[in-house]
């Protein structure tokens, strides 16, 4: 599943989205209230992810994207970190290697995806290697109306790569 756009722009810190009038994005609650939900969450992603794995017929993935210092680890860490790690797969992407370079730019994504019964964690995505990339000279302008096409299509199997179907 992916998010809807419209979703996905109210994150922005545009002065115009919704959540600018909550620049903090506290969405309303202190700190303490803030805690308090987590643990309510940690509890129901606990039972989920124990389905998850019991009934090893589909994965779920995390995708986290955000500039350096983002809190990106902070998220798998805090959200993350009350679950059974054998049912995690978290995985950071950093500059692609000699190797991964041989490869199309969504392989190691491929690769990394979580197996059925798993819930993985990508810190940094496939729509960071479409800027990154470009900056580092691993592909030219031109690619990038290909590679867009390529994540879109990448997404729209995801349903099927690892869920055993």
């Amino acid at each position: 599943m992916r998010l809807p756009d419209t979703v996905l722009d109210d994150c922005l810190c545009d002065p115009a989205a919704p959540l600018a009038r909550d620049p903090a994005r506290r969405y309303g609650l202190e700190k303490p209230q803030a805690q308090a939900r987590l643990a309510a969450l940690k509890g129901w992603l606990r039972e989920r992810q124990t389905m998850l794995w019991a009934n090893r017929r589909d994965a779920l993935l995390l995708v986290l994207q955000g500039p350096d210092c983002a809190g990106k680890n902070g998220v798998i860490r805090r959200v993350l970190g009350g679950l059974d790690p054998l049912g995690l797969a978290p995985c950071s992407f950093q500059a692609p290697s000699a190797d991964e370079r041989r490869h199309d730019f969504l392989w190691r994504y491929r690769q990394r995806l979580p197996a059925p019964g798993i819930l993985g964690a990508f810190n940094r995505s496939y729509y960071e290697a479409l800027v990154s990339d470009l900056r580092d000279g691993l592909c030219g302008a031109a690619d990038i109306p290909a590679r867009q096409v390529a994540i879109a299509d990448f997404e729209r199997q995801l349903p099927a790569l690892r869920s055993g179907r």
